[in-house]
């Protein structure tokens, strides 16, 4: 059996056994043509977190994932980090978690205006649930590691991070078409879509929905932590905005890249890769080098060290208040599972990819943190 290329900027004995399995069964797919692995992987759903996989002709709703969209906002501010913002730091974390709903589910009271979901199937139950959720939840951070960040820039003014995606809306795109897959094109292994078939079509059309809403979420976000701030919205176009959970389609050759947790790197573009909430972990800005043979993608992160259940188990929170000392944040039991020490090294990860497939361009501090 011939198996497709592989690519990995981290070697394959430091990769945990769950993903390495993931990937020796992504490349034995026929269609799978180039799997790229980046330093942040670990076990995810079918294909591995922090893994980029080039398929000819088929998509995967699943190698996607259900928070479609995920990915970041990064805006530079005109606002200095001097004493009077150093001090103000308390009372902007509180009045940003009084005002953006944060947490898994969470949403605003009041439904949101957003457009209707346009119907691509004739599902009433599943287009219900789609709009329920887009209009409740937008401008919502949710959980996991959602989070919302204020950093040092180099030349030491407020950065704002946004870490956030389509929040139900998409999980609940992923999880209709990941069911339906298993029914239909059945010439293929289970999960998976002909590009070019109605169930292909119908999945990038609501795919390409959930992109534009997982984009006007984190826009809402960063509108509502900048009237916190007490400056100005930036313009489309003015602030750095990327999804690492997304599939995109070459229609020229019927080529379709997945990037799951993977940040894309294509020549001279920018870039945000989070570490961790520690100081010494922070966020980086990157400018892409676009390096085709890792597909011009990098990491979306520096990727867990331990599972969320083992986190909460083998780590204290004294611990992690320690590794966060200097940066604002709310140390909730709940939370502690995003701990730094939860996470790989961060300096590690960035340089398997510095020179490599990014240039870093920026190294911020993270001054206050809100976690989802």
């Amino acid at each position: 059996m011939k198996l497709g290329k592989l690519s990995t900027l981290i070697p394959l004995d430091e990769i945990e056994a769950g993903a390495l399995k993931q990937i020796w069964k992504t490349l034995s797919y026929p269609f799978v043509t180039n799997l790229a692995v980046m330093p942040d992987v670990h076990q995810g759903y079918g294909l591995p977190i922090g893994g980029v996989a080039r398929t000819q002709g088929v998509i995967c709703p699943g190698w996607v994932g259900y928070d479609i969209g995920c990915g970041m906002v990064f805006w530079a501010t005109d606002i200095p980090v001097d004493k009077d913002f150093m001090s103000r730091r308390v009372e902007i974390l509180a009045a940003i978690e009084a005002t953006i709903p944060l947490g898994v589910g969470v949403g605003r009271k009041k439904p949101q205006e957003y457009a209707d979901f346009p119907k691509s199937i004739g599902n009433r139950t599943y287009n219900r649930i789609v709009n329920d959720k887009l209009k409740s939840q937008l401008g919502s951070l949710g959980g996991g590691n959602h989070f919302i960040d204020l950093v040092r820039t180099g030349d030491g003014m407020v950065g704002i991070v946004i870490h956030s995606g389509s929040r139900k809306a998409g999980y609940a795109i992923c999880d209709h078409y990941d069911k339906l897959a298993a029914d239909v094109d059945k010439d293929l292994p289970k999960g998976f879509l002909h590009v070019d078939s109605a169930m292909g079509w119908a999945y990038r059309h609501d795919m390409d929905f959930a992109l534009q809403y997982a984009y006007d979420n984190r826009k809402r976000i960063l509108q509502d932590v900048c009237e916190i701030l007490g400056t100005r919205m930036p313009k489309d176009g003015e602030f750095l905005n990327e999804h690492h959970n997304y599939a995109f389609i070459n229609d020229d050759t019927a080529e379709v890249t997945h990037r799951k947790g993977a940040t894309p790197a294509e020549e001279g573009k920018l870039g945000i890769i989070p570490i961790s909430s520690g100081f010494n972990g922070g966020v980086y800005l990157t400018k892409g080098l676009g390096n085709e043979t890792y597909l011009s993608s990098a990491s979306h992160g520096a990727g867990r060290r331990l599972g969320r259940g083992d986190a909460m188990r083998k780590l204290d929170i004294e611990a992690w208040k320690r590794l966060t000392k200097g940066v604002v944040m709310n140390h909730d039991p709940k939370n502690l599972d995003e701990s730094p020490e939860a996470y790989k090294d961060g300096k590690t990860v960035i340089g398997y990819q510095e020179g490599v497939v990014v240039e870093v361009i920026d190294h911020m501090r993270p001054l206050l943190v809100a976690i989802g």
